[in-house]
């Protein structure tokens, strides 16, 4: 029986986080989004403190190559996770979008959001999964020596995440800005 493949696995994840963005609204969702991209490029910046001056052959080699990936890419993809849950239960964060006019607004704005917040979180989970990073520096694939090849052969949509984290990355900032500002 073939395993699954990571089309489906994505687009059910990302069927997953939008669903549950109707059950956060509107609100919520904006503020998942934010969190998302405090907890994504912090869990990035520490895998990349930790690449530096732990897993680098030059300074320590306490792994080889290989595990290095590994352990590094769970470790960021945990990270985030945990800092995401941990910011969006914390009550001192919110972001307040202007009221929709209408039911019909409101449903397609909370839609785009979790489209949005879904595609976030899930080209980051494929960025750190392959090795790679949004931050500038080394990544852990450039230093482990470590081809992704295979992976974005077999999966389109791991492809378009993987070849476009810059648009994946900026598109909910700019459009939670045209949303807070009235645009």
């Amino acid at each position: 029986m073939p395993l699954p493949s990571w089309d489906f696995f994505l687009l059910s994840c990302g069927t997953v986080i939008v669903l549950f963005s109707f059950l956060l609204g509107r609100q919520q969702t904006a503020k998942l989004i934010f969190v998302s991209y405090v907890s994504i490029l912090t869990a990035d910046a520490l895998g990349l403190l930790v690449l530096k001056y732990l897993l680098n052959p030059d300074v320590i080699n306490l792994l080889p190559g290989a595990q290095a990936v590994a352990a590094m890419t769970t470790a960021k993809i945990f990270a985030a996770i945990g800092m995401t849950i941990l910011l969006v239960r914390n009550e001192q964060v919110s972001i307040a979008l202007p009221e929709s006019g209408s039911k019909t607004v409101s449903f397609l704005t909370s839609a785009l959001l979790g489209a949005l917040a879904a595609a976030l979180m899930l080209a980051a989970l494929v960025v750190f999964s392959t090795g790679g990073s949004f931050l500038p520096g080394n990544t852990i694939a450039e230093v482990a020596d470590v081809s992704i090849q295979p992976l974005l052969e077999e999966s389109r949509m791991v492809g378009f995440l993987g070849e476009h984290p810059g648009l994946i990355f900026s598109l909910p900032a700019i459009v939670l800005f045209l949303l807070m500002s009235g645009a």
